[in-house]
């Protein structure tokens, strides 16, 4: 786990996204915690990987990471540094063949590699090449606050190709935040509607840190500075929350953990679904999505149950009043009003949609303006199911 890459951001002047390649940072321990003096210092570790996932090689001669570091200066340390005893670190690397295992130089906190051949006279990483940094023994600095770990692609004459920044927080000497999971990580669809689960976390109580909890990137909820458990309440789908801790008076300084309750037999969410035959749903048989023809009446077939999804959008584009509207009305097999739906839009680019659960042998009518300018659209969807139990337990 890297939740160090999760507070990336751009060192130069395009965005983060514009690295060119996988870039990730890991702390041991997570978070770093400052050191109660230069004489008794805390030690850490970094580990660095740098992957071309770009599905092509990507050229470039150097790889430096610069750390904010002094050789040799307690006298001198600050809240940005990452260590000020850059000399008592060390650096080792495992780069991909034909790269030179040694830094060629560099000041205090840089670390130079120059990269190995792909062919053709070009050097950099070749696709799925990765080059692994370790940096240990670190004597962290002894000042709260928030130091910057960068990695550039240069070429021969040191011009930056692209580069990228990592904030990594120090939090006050002795802190720690660990362990964050859940009691029951898989739970069926049952369980997990009745009571959920329960999160823990390990923290010392510490009142100059404050924490917040979220839920599939939802907005945080404030959490007690001493609290280290919380029970999810009803769950219905696969739900990933996101712990993060912040410093009091330092706001920047922070560190996130990850966990996931995974629900068995819950709901999916999905950008597209395909279906090669069909798809059952609690022994319900979910036929094919079928458009509706604005025609009056539309009777659905006998024996099947369904939902009538309803839309109007406006697309003129012109920016001027525009409204339009699609009114459903749902009549039994006696002609008697038993639903209605509308949906209707006041403007342009505007969109509204309705759905209605409907039964079988119901008949649908549809209404629109005479007046709906061509700058719209009406339609209608019926999606039908043959269990009418599948609606009934809901």
């Amino acid at each position: 786990m890297y939740p160090i890459a999760e507070q990336d951001r751009s060192g130069g002047p395009g965005a983060a996204d514009e690295f060119p390649l996988s870039a990730v940072i890991a702390s041991q321990p997570e978070p770093l915690a400052v050191s109660p003096s230069g004489d008794k210092p805390n030690i850490a570790s970094l580990e660095i990987l740098v992957a071309n996932d770009t599905g092509a090689a990507f050229p470039f001669e150097k790889l430096v990471l610069s750390f904010n570091a002094l050789e040799n200066g307690w006298e001198k340390d600050g809240a940005e540094l990452l260590t000020p005893e850059w000399s008592r670190c060390k650096r080792s690397a495992t780069p991909p063949d034909g790269w030179e295992k040694e830094p060629i130089g560099g000041e205090a906190g840089q670390c130079v590699y120059r990269a190995g051949g792909m062919g053709g006279g070009r050097k950099g990483l070749k696709d799925g090449d990765i080059f692994r940094f370790h940096l240990s023994d670190i004597p962290v600095s002894g000042r709260t606050g928030v130091t910057t770990i960068g990695v550039q692609l240069r070429d021969e004459d040191d011009g930056i190709i692209a580069e990228r920044e990592f904030a990594v927080g120090k939090f006050p000497s002795g802190y720690y935040l660990r362990d964050f999971q859940a009691a029951i990580p898989v739970i069926s669809v049952d369980q997990a509607g009745k009571s959920g689960t329960t999160l823990t976390w390990s923290a010392p109580p510490d009142p100059t840190v404050t924490y917040t909890l979220s839920a599939n990137g939802g907005t945080p909820r404030k959490l007690a500075s001493t609290q280290t458990i919380f029970n999810t309440g009803p769950l219905y789908t696969t739900t990933a929350y996101q712990l993060t801790a912040t410093h009091a008076d330092h706001s920047k300084v922070e560190h996130t953990l990850l966990a996931q309750v995974q629900v068995v037999g819950g709901d999916i969410t999905a950008r597209n679904v395909t279906v090669n035959g069909e798809l059952k749903a609690d022994g319900g048989v979910i036929k094919r999505m079928k458009k509706l023809r604005l025609e009056n009446p539309v009777t659905l077939d006998e024996g099947m149950y369904g939902v009538i999804i309803g839309c109007v959008e406006s697309f003129g584009g012109t920016g001027e009043f525009c409204e339009s509207h699609v009114t459903a009305t749902v009549k039994n097999k006696r002609g008697k009003i038993i639903r209605k739906k509308e949906a209707r839009v006041k403007e342009d680019l505007g969109m509204e949609t309705f759905v209605l659960v409907v039964g079988a042998r119901c008949t649908v009518e549809f209404s629109t303006d005479a007046g709906n300018p061509k700058g719209s659209r009406a339609e209608a969807f019926w999606l039908p199911f043959r269990d009418p139990d599948w609606f009934l337990e809901r």
